[in-house]
């Protein structure tokens, strides 16, 4: 048959064989054979040597420190240690969490703009790369990844990593689809000896959470008498014991195993609750089979696989396909077989995969004085008014002292004696202009080393010309820009090879994506794994600092007319900016067309022009006794 369809060529592949009846046999592609009581005892002992490697570190409490002083607990802290005296101010000015917000707004509040190149140098491929990068950005753009990757930002100052996981869902929608989560960093542990937060030169990765009893039972039912027996639970369980959750461990490794004196690098993913394995497998996010499929070669496209149709088509016409031959294709936009994870960084010396430091640890210390010299402005200044002071000469008891109010306008006082006798005001002490002055430059250095000066957080202060704030408001740019290329760029790098992972592995049917357009309309796009070929690669092309660097600079543009209405919106990126331009320069040149267009509603230039014809004259002044209401109505 083969011979019938393709010609004498399909025959001269060497390395492939036709299996001409049955099954020989089958295997689970993603069979893992492992021991499970090695591979618990090994990944506890990894586990546990991570942990004392990071206890050393005092990681627990630094981590609890950054995240005290970003929610400004250090007043309630001081309170429960008892070094606050009731008549004490309770002052507090969180300079970090403001500066924390203007960071996050700037590197975030944008998403990068993505490009994917092609694999190769022709017109298909290059018109297939722009529909990925539609495809690309507009996922990127959804609100969930945006949440995803801010509070990932968020996270690394606090826990010196921010951490996402990449993962297939088939319960999303109909074929199922990819999705990116957040993953706390305290439910994370990792290969410590990995000199950089790359997920690619760490042994393991565990994610541990928490999943409900009948959960497990659901997902692994071989194993649910080894849970109950581990439980200690002899009756079979009702619906409350079920409900009950149990923090298991999911574990991504890198497991090496001896096979005819040679050693194999195999990656595989498995899961557990303390030492009981409920499942052990290769790493699902890789094609291990391979598929075996047919190519011809083309003189213009090089080598081209014959799709279903074709191949029905010369089945039907009994005309032979020349040079046809077999070959089988792995569905893998990686190189290797990786673990779902993208960890954000920037703090780094390359001697450990979390940061070193982060820069809410580097200013707590400086939280701590603006907040010291605020209370003792508070503090002082309470004591400003002074005290009265009464003699026993004056008749007073104490109890009547108590009822006095110095403040009260109404309160009149009668005492015995002369009053210098009886009576004294000791005047109180003012802050000094000193305390003021340090506050502020305490609060300023903060701001500084935070990269949020006046001039990001939009405050111009004192006679400073607008080319001295400017740099100030370029320096903080240029700062945060960095931070956001070792962090969002890259995180979003890696999110978006993920994205042609999955869709290469998993979208074996055509998944629909629907796209919005920057005209407000939207389309939809017929995506399959066909679609991405060997070789692409996703690059950043616009991160969200220079999204605002744009939107500044195009306000800027506008105010001196240096640049033309569609690419002014464009830069501010506006919705629909071609039809914003189009309306706007139909307002400045022909309002009254404008107004018939757009406000009317008169689509079609003959409306626009009847009109416009038959527009009564309205005078510019009502006549004498006549009333506003009687007038033509335009």
């Amino acid at each position: 048959m083969f011979m019938e369809i393709f010609g004498e060529d399909i025959l001269s592949e060497p390395t492939q064989t036709i299996a001409t009846e049955g099954i020989v046999a089958e295997m689970d592609p993603l069979k893992l054979d492992l021991d499970d009581k090695d591979f618990a005892d090994v990944m506890d002992s990894l586990i546990n040597e991570s942990r004392k490697f990071f206890e050393k570190m005092d990681l627990k409490n630094r981590r609890k420190e950054n995240v005290d002083y970003y929610l400004g607990r250090q007043t309630k802290r001081m309170e429960e240690e008892n070094k606050l005296k009731k008549h004490n101010a309770r002052y507090q000015d969180n300079v970090i969490y403001e500066a924390e917000g203007i960071l996050k707004a700037t590197a975030v509040s944008r998403v990068p703009d993505l490009l994917v190149k092609p694999g190769s140098q022709n017109p298909e491929s290059e018109k297939t790369a722009e529909t990925l990068t539609e495809v690309i950005n507009n996922r990127m753009r959804k609100r969930q990844t945006r949440i995803v990757l801010g509070r990932a930002y968020k996270h690394r100052p606090l826990y010196f990593i921010g951490a996402i996981k990449c993962r297939w869902d088939s319960s999303l929608g109909r074929l199922g689809d990819y999705l990116y989560e957040n993953v706390h960093p305290e439910n994370i542990d990792m290969d410590h000896t990995a000199t950089s937060n790359n997920v690619d030169d760490m042994s393991f990765v565990a994610h541990h959470y928490d999943l409900s009893i009948k959960e497990i039972i659901m997902k692994w039912p071989d194993k649910k008498k080894d849970v109950l027996e581990l439980l200690g639970w002899e009756d079979e369980p009702g619906e409350k014991k079920l409900a009950s959750k149990l923090k298991i461990s999911e574990i991504w490794f890198t497991w090496y195993r001896k096979s005819n004196d040679k050693w194999i690098r195999e990656e595989g993913v498995g899961w557990k609750y303390k030492k009981l394995v409920f499942d052990k497998i290769k790493n699902p996010y890789w094609d291990w089979e391979g598929e075996t499929v047919t190519f011809t070669y083309d003189k213009e496209l090089g080598k081209k696989r014959l799709s279903e149709a074709d191949i029905r088509q010369a089945m039907t016409t009994g005309m032979p396909i020349m040079g046809a031959t077999l070959d089988k294709i792995y569905h893998n936009h990686f190189e290797y077989p990786k673990k779902p994870f993208v960890f954000l960084g920037y703090d780094q010396l390359g001697m450990q995969p979390l940061d070193e430091t982060s820069r809410i640890e580097q200013v707590k210390y400086l939280q701590d004085t603006v907040n010291l010299r605020g209370r003792q402005i508070s503090d002082i200044t309470s004591r400003s008014r002074g005290k009265d002071v009464y003699s026993t000469k004056s008749g007073l008891e104490a109890g009547d002292i108590q009822s006095i109010d110095s403040s009260n306008p109404d309160q009149a006082l009668l005492l015995d004696g002369a009053l210098s006798d009886v009576y004294l005001h000791i005047p109180g002490e003012q802050p000094s202009a000193a305390l003021f002055q340090e506050q502020a430059q305490n609060r300023e250095r903060l701001f500084s080393k935070m990269a949020t000066n006046a001039a990001l957080r939009g405050i111009r202060e004192g006679p400073d010309p607008a080319t001295k704030t400017q740099l100030f408001k370029e320096s903080d740019f240029t700062r945060i820009d960095d931070e956001v290329e070792d962090t969002i760029n890259a995180a979003a790098e890696n999110m978006a090879d993920w994205a042609l992972q999955f869709i290469k592995l998993f979208y074996t049917q055509e998944h629909l994506e629907k796209i919005e357009g920057s005209n407000g309309r939207t389309a939809f796009m017929k995506i399959t794994r066909d679609l991405i070929e060997d070789g692409v690669e996703v690059k950043v092309s616009a991160s969200s600092v220079d999204k605002l660097r744009r939107k500044r600079e195009a306000y800027e543009l506008a105010g001196i007319q240096m640049t033309d209405p569609v690419t002014f919106f464009k830069d501010i990126e506006a919705s629909d900016p071609e039809g914003r331009a189009e309306r706007l320069i139909l307002f400045q040149t022909n309002p009254s067309l404008y107004f018939e267009k757009y406000v009317r509603g008169n689509e079609t230039t003959v409306d626009m022009a009847n009109a416009l014809a038959q527009q009564p004259v309205t005078p510019a002044v009502p006549p004498t006794g006549v009333e506003i209401s009687a007038l033509p109505v335009i």
